[in-house]
């Protein structure tokens, strides 16, 4: 058995719902990821990736959404003769299924309860590429609707609520549907290049160090 064979045996099933699929954040940061993830063959086979819109969108519609943003992150790589490749384009896209429905409507959550039990021991990690403020609706939607289970994880994008008194709101909505261990806060900001150079001018110059 190959070394990538291995890995993919000890990898498993692992279903990724990206609530926001077509927002700015999914298009421009986290596809274009996920695709040289793909190209990098880090992505096991057993992934999926659920792709939540709100307007009822066609596989060819939602792949025109995001293929602008790919493209453009390929070509920034050196790597955009990868991306013109059909087999790796619709290899990725094999792995996308998209449910639409609407975030706020707690009945429309049942759609994706039924797709996610076709696979139900897969691990289960829900993105929130969506405005903070939905956090804690869509989380307390997906517990009520069976969403959620022991194996299951949420990523939030930082910053979390415009002042300390509503991040903590939004933190305790959180916590009424999934365990501390459960989450992951993540702040993408960390990597924009003008906050490195800052942190760099901070720790190289010895005056501001000290």
């Amino acid at each position: 058995m190959t070394q990538e064979k291995e890995s993919e045996k000890s990898v498993s099933q692992v279903d990724l719902v990206v609530m926001g699929s077509l927002g700015d954040l999914a298009r421009r940061k986290l596809f274009p990821a996920l695709y040289q993830l793909y190209l990098s063959k880090l992505l096991p086979s057993s992934f999926q990736i659920i792709a939540i819109t709100r307007s009822d969108v066609s596989k060819a519609e939602f792949e025109q959404g995001i293929l602008a943003f790919v493209l453009g992150v390929s070509a920034r790589k050196a790597a955009a003769e990868d991306i013109m490749k059909p087999e790796n384009w619709q290899g990725f896209m094999s792995m996308v299924q998209i449910v639409s429905m609407d975030l706020t409507k707690l009945d429309q959550y049942q759609s994706l309860y039924q797709v996610l039990e076709q696979r139900a021991d897969a691990e289960r990690i829900f993105y929130m590429a969506i405005p903070p403020d939905l956090y804690g609706q869509v989380a307390n939607a997906l517990h009520k609707q069976g969403c959620i289970h022991a194996r299951s994880r949420v990523v939030l994008e930082k910053p979390i609520g415009h002042d300390l008194s509503s991040a903590l709101a939004i933190n305790d909505s959180i916590t009424k549907s999934f365990i501390e261990d459960q989450i992951c806060r993540i702040d993408h900001y960390l990597g924009n290049e003008t906050v490195q150079n800052i942190m760099a001018r901070r720790f190289a110059n010895t005056v501001l160090e000290a």
